[in-house]
């Protein structure tokens, strides 16, 4: 192969890669950036989320945790057993918000200044009750 030809393969296959690699996709179940300015960091925000279920207070499944600041917002969801892990956080303030249907958001602001672990209780909303007793009927 002459070095002409080696050159032109060379720079066809570096084009190739990087048109490939600019790509952006993400995991619907996984975490995901949101925002044109993301800072990566290098710290870790662990935590669990439990609540009360039909079967007593544990670990809340399904649960949205979105971990954001000025520049950054990053999403996951809870576990079978209520964990969460959220990666690449930069040093400084975050904050956490958790969201599930059927249960009150919480929110709250963190300061993150190395690897964390959290643990958080959401509380249902209130429903109104219906009685089981049959309703009187009068009739005139």
């Amino acid at each position: 192969m002459t070095r002409n030809l080696r050159t032109k393969l060379v720079v066809v296959l570096v084009a190739g890669i990087a048109a490939v690699g600019c790509g952006r996709t993400s995991s619907p179940l996984g975490p995901s950036n949101i925002g044109a300015n993301a800072s990566v960091g290098e710290f870790v925000l662990r935590g669990s989320v439990s609540g009360q279920t039909d079967l007593g207070i544990g670990g809340l499944d399904g649960v949205v945790v979105t971990v954001s600041n000025a520049a950054t917002s990053v999403s996951t969801i809870t576990d079978a057993a209520g964990e969460f892990a959220v990666s690449g956080l930069s040093a400084g303030e975050w904050t956490v918000l958790l969201s599930k249907a059927g249960y009150l958001d919480e929110s709250m602001t963190v300061n993150v200044e190395g690897d964390a672990n959290l643990g958080f209780s959401l509380d249902r909303e209130e429903r109104a009750t219906i009685s089981k007793r049959p309703a009187r009927i009068h009739r005139n």
